[in-house]
């Protein structure tokens, strides 16, 4: 999604950037020729950027949103904007990840305290000059965090039918090729609509089972949390624990099988 959204930018006369620390050779080829400007660190990358889309698996969200804040903190981030004359609103950090509710908490206390720390460090600059004073503004504006605050509700009824099809084909084709078969074909005679989908959807989940785990977690969490906390207000036996087995499910496919060869290099 990351690349299909920076094409669109660039479209559109954007610069986008990136950081490429422990990317693999092919993602950075891949950067290179959708004409993406790589920085080899995180305080390069964010010292050159202004706006942040977190476009990333959903266990890595949390960790990502350290490393920018950390890196937002840098005094070589916050001197790389000073020489280019950031503009003054700072850095924007939008998280456009599949989390809960309450994962999104999380990782604006994350900027939350960067932004406390940032404070403390920049009055013991406040009285050196201009250039400090500069400084101190950007410090505390590097930690501006947005989120839709919105449960990942779309992908549970797509990924949940998958999840179940990789279940019911997986028994029957052990129990008997023919039985596969026959299951098929009552799908397409009395259900055509599940067919046609799950016809189109099973061979492109391969590659995205790694990160569909944690992402069905996060949306077993929004189901289960109180409905004042932006969740379902369901048991957990009928949230987390539902998503809990449908990550499971796709943990094995991924790590279990040989279909998880074909995850796309990162």
């Amino acid at each position: 999604m990351g690349f299909g959204i920076a094409k669109l930018l660039i479209s559109n006369d954007y610069t986008v950037t990136t950081c490429t620390a422990g990317r693999s050779q092919t993602t950075i080829s891949r950067i290179h020729s959708a004409s993406i400007k790589g920085y080899g660190t995180d305080t390069d990358f964010v010292g050159n950027s202004d706006i942040i889309l977190s476009i990333v698996p959903p266990r890595d969200a949390v960790v990502t949103a350290q490393r920018v804040a950390k890196a937002a903190q840098d005094d070589a981030a916050i001197d790389a904007r000073l020489a280019r004359n950031a503009s003054a609103e700072g850095l924007l950090y939008i998280d456009m990840n599949a989390i809960s509710p309450m994962t999104s908490r999380r990782i604006a206390q994350i900027f939350t305290r960067a932004h406390a720390d940032s404070k403390d460090r920049s009055n013991s600059e406040a009285q050196e000059g201009s250039q400090q004073a500069r400084r101190m503004s950007l410090r505390q504006r590097l930690s501006s965090f947005a989120s839709s605050q919105s449960p990942p509700l779309t992908s549970h009824i797509s990924d949940g039918l998958t999840a179940m099809a990789i279940l019911s084909f997986t028994t029957a084709h052990s129990q008997s090729p023919s039985l596969l078969s026959h299951l098929l074909n009552h799908l397409e005679r009395y259900a055509p609509a599940q067919h046609k989908f799950l016809q189109s959807s099973m061979p492109k989940m391969p590659p995205k089972a790694y990160r569909w785990i944690d992402e069905m977690r996060e949306i077993g969490q929004t189901f289960s949390a109180p409905v004042d906390e932006q969740g379902g207000g369901f048991s957990d036996e009928a949230g987390k624990r539902l998503f809990d087995g449908v990550a499971e499910v796709y943990r094995v496919v991924s790590e279990d099988t040989e279909l998880g060869d074909r995850r796309q290099a990162g």
